[in-house]
């Protein structure tokens, strides 16, 4: 799956709207609406974006994935 839409999968599992994330990470709602829409977020955006939602952001080989 790809990253954008795990972002928000993550957001909606406990009902969070853009809005309540805005506020855990203190972005403004338009450049939230934009990462989620599959903008090209900076690297420190996706880290913040990750915080709010209580989790990490990790790169995994793929032929790590594959072995699974």
């Amino acid at each position: 799956m790809k990253l954008i839409p795990q972002l928000k999968a993550r957001r909606l599992r406990p009902g969070l709207q853009q809005k309540d994330l805005k506020l855990r990470i203190g972005m403004n709602q338009q450049q939230y609406q934009r990462v989620e829409a599959g903008g090209n977020p900076r690297l420190e955006t996706l880290e913040l974006v990750a915080e709010g939602l209580e989790a990490d952001l990790m790169l995994i080989p793929k032929d790590k994935i594959r072995a699974q």
